[in-house]
């Protein structure tokens, strides 16, 4: 585990579990739905690696979405994940 990822698991810790879904985090957000966020970037980094060692084609970042449409994307994923309880995050 790196050690900015273990800093993260320190700092999502010391925040009690009630918090963590309050919005506010950033704009509408909630700690809850930015580490929601990032594991949704994750995922498609890992997709991208698995494509790219295999020579697949893989739309980047997500299909239907180039990088000047990562906006729409992050409310995409935003909305996919904002009702899901911090445990399923």
């Amino acid at each position: 585990m790196s050690v900015q990822f273990a800093a993260l698991q320190d700092e999502v810790a010391a925040i009690s579990p009630r918090n963590r879904e309050i919005t506010g985090a950033c704009a509408e957000w909630s700690v809850k739905d930015i580490l929601g966020h990032l594991d949704a970037w994750h995922e498609m980094f890992f997709a991208w690696e698995r494509a790219g060692s295999t020579g697949e084609t893989i739309e980047m970042p997500a299909p239907g979405y180039s990088w000047k449409d990562t906006p729409a994307l992050n409310e995409q994923i935003y909305q996919r994940i904002k009702d899901d309880p911090y445990e399923d995050v």
